[in-house]
């Protein structure tokens, strides 16, 4: 029987059926495949059955602190990552999990590395302070934009910009029923895909006048696909947006996403789209990949950021006047969709590299890491 320090505890907001964080684990778990054996690696998860079954991993419930704390004490590296685990958009318990993770780990002595993370809104004092006792106690950190870069060296911490992980996400294969559906859609007509999600600055009102504009806008023979990448959070606004398309004679594609196992087959149904208007950050990011122009709605400044850096279209959903300048965006990305693409393209190759810089620390970190394994004499 083997004993000793081996293994790698992954922990990030896993299992909550959130297609951004399933699609950082699925790079992540291939990653750590390249370097340990599957055995070895365990993921803190909201749903330890599915995740250990899509993902041929270990998994414990991540609310379970006295097995977390067991599996510490065999482990030789602590991974936190990726996406933005240490935020108070919302709440401040989302800073106050994360941190008493990185505690646990610090006090049973295994090193941490900090993966990928975007880093803030840090609204509150005790979320700054949390936060910055976390990162302190990280042996290497890599983050995935220049805002967190400057509040990490602001507490004189020392940090690597790389890019999200899903940007190294390889496509797969969509199953069949869905490219079925795909296929059925008329060789020329033009393919639109639509992410909303929930959020304080976008009601149903306001999907439904985003959506008139949308008819108002497409050219005829036009299809839009609703995608819901959280169910629990993006139906009833994607709802809003597709009825009023059908009154306005728009023809709307059912496509069963439940059947997506995989984030890295949503990648690949991404790819299809002529265009994206989205909100949420990884469905954009799926799309960019594949060189997809994008009309960004920014809730978050992570999208805001995004968009940004890849020249696209964003609108801000903080401002007042939204549905004349959704409508010139919309125009936009109608009229210069060739030249988008091409700058989309150039900047995920560029942010494809900076991502593989990921794996490359984990790496190190493994191998500086990497505990002597004991073995029971042979009797």
């Amino acid at each position: 029987m083997t004993v000793g320090r081996n293994l790698v505890v992954v922990s990030g907001y896993y299992g909550f059926d959130n297609l951004g964080d399933e699609a950082i684990l699925e790079v992540i778990v291939r990653d750590l495949k390249r370097l340990v054996e599957p055995d070895e690696i365990v993921v803190l998860s909201q749903n330890p059955e599915e995740t250990s079954a899509t993902f041929g991993v270990k998994s414990v419930d991540r609310w379970n602190f006295g097995d977390i704390g067991t599996q510490f004490l065999n482990s030789r590296l602590f991974l936190s990552g990726g996406g933005g685990l240490y935020q108070d958009a919302s709440s401040v318990k989302s800073v106050i999990y994360y941190t008493a993770l990185a505690v646990l780990a610090y006090m049973r002595n295994v090193p941490q590395v900090v993966y990928a993370q975007g880093i803030g809104p840090l609204k509150s004092p005790i979320s700054r302070l949390l936060t910055k006792v976390a990162m302190t106690s990280a042996r290497a950190i890599t983050i995935r934009d220049s805002a967190s870069q400057q509040l990490l060296q602001s507490w004189n911490l020392k940090c690597t910009v790389t890019a999200d992980p899903v940007w190294s996400l390889t496509p797969t294969a969509l199953p069949s029923d869905v490219k079925s559906a795909l296929a059925a859609v008329p060789k020329k007509a033009p393919l639109i895909g639509v992410s909303l999600r929930e959020s304080a600055f976008l009601s149903e009102h306001d999907a439904r006048n985003f959506a008139r504009v949308v008819a108002e806008k497409l050219e005829s023979g036009s299809v839009v696909v609703s995608l819901a990448l959280q169910k629990q959070q993006d139906l009833a606004l994607l709802s809003a947006f597709t009825e009023v398309l059908r009154e306005k004679q728009i023809t709307v594609l059912d496509i069963d996403t439940s059947a997506l196992v995989r984030p890295s087959q949503w990648m690949e149904l991404l790819s299809h789209f002529d265009f994206v208007i989205g909100m949420r950050f990884h469905a954009l990011l799926m799309a960019l990949k594949s060189a997809v122009p994008c009309l960004g709605l920014a809730y978050d400044p992570k999208v805001e950021y995004l968009m940004q850096l890849f020249d696209q279209p964003c609108l801000s959903l903080a401002k007042g006047d939204r549905e004349s300048e959704f409508a010139e965006l919309v125009d936009k990305v109608l009229s210069q969709r060739t030249e988008l693409s091409k700058k989309a393209k150039k900047t995920a190759r560029e942010q494809e590299e900076l991502a593989c810089q990921n794996f490359e620390v984990l790496a190190r970190m493994l191998k500086k890491h990497d505990f002597p394994v004991k073995r029971d004499k042979v009797t």
